[in-house]
C-alpha cells in the first residue's frame, strides 16, 4: 500500500524528469539555431564587405580611365583687344561645342589665352567650331593640344625701328 500512495509522487517526478529532459533538448535546438544564425550574419558581413571593396576597385578603374582622356587644349589669339566682340564669339562657340567641360580665359599684352578642357585635338575643336565665327580668324599654328590664330582683320603692328 506504501508503494500506492507513493506512486503519485513518482509519476510526479517522472513527468517532471522528462519535461526537464525536453525542455533541455528545445534550449540545445534555440542554441544550435542561434549559433548558425550568428554564423550566417558573420558570413553575410564578409561578403558584402568584399562586394563594396570590389565596386571601389572597379569604380577605380573607370575614374582613372577618364582621368586620362580628359586634356586641355591651349588656345593663343593674338593682336586682340580685351572685351572683342569677335573674341566673345569664339568663347561662346567653344563652350556650344560637344565634349568641351570648360572653357578659361586669360589676357595679357593683347594676347587672350583660352584653356579648353577637350576630350580631342586642337585641330577636331577647330573643325568643330560654326563657319561664322572661324571666317573671323586666321590659324597661325595648330598642334595636338594647341593652337594659335589671330583676327583676320587685324592690321599687323608698325615696325618701330
Amino acid at each position: 500500500m506504501k508503494t500506492l500512495k507513493s506512486l503519485p509522487c513518482i509519476l510526479l517526478i517522472l513527468c517532471f524528469n522528462v519535461a526537464l529532459s525536453q525542455h533541455k533538448s528545445d534550449e540545445s535546438e534555440i542554441s544550435k539555431t542561434t549559433d548558425k544564425v550568428k554564423k550566417t550574419n558573420t558570413e553575410t558581413k564578409e561578403a558584402l564587405s568584399t562586394t563594396k571593396q570590389t565596386i571601389k576597385d572597379i569604380g577605380s578603374i573607370f575614374k582613372s580611365k577618364k582621368e586620362k582622356t580628359k586634356q586641355t587644349i591651349n588656345i593663343n589669339i593674338t593682336d586682340v583687344e580685351y572685351g572683342n566682340s569677335s573674341l566673345e564669339m569664339l568663347k561662346n562657340a567653344i563652350k556650344s561645342t560637344k565634349s568641351v567641360k570648360g572653357v578659361t580665359k586669360k589676357f595679357k599684352n593683347n594676347t587672350a589665352t583660352f584653356l579648353v578642357e577637350f576630350k580631342k585635338s586642337a585641330d577636331e575643336l577647330w573643325q568643330n567650331l560654326p563657319v561664322k565665327t572661324k571666317s573671323k580668324f586666321k590659324v597661325l599654328a595648330i598642334e595636338e593640344h594647341s593652337m594659335s590664330i589671330t583676327l583676320k582683320n587685324a592690321e599687323p603692328k608698325p615696325d618701330n625701328n
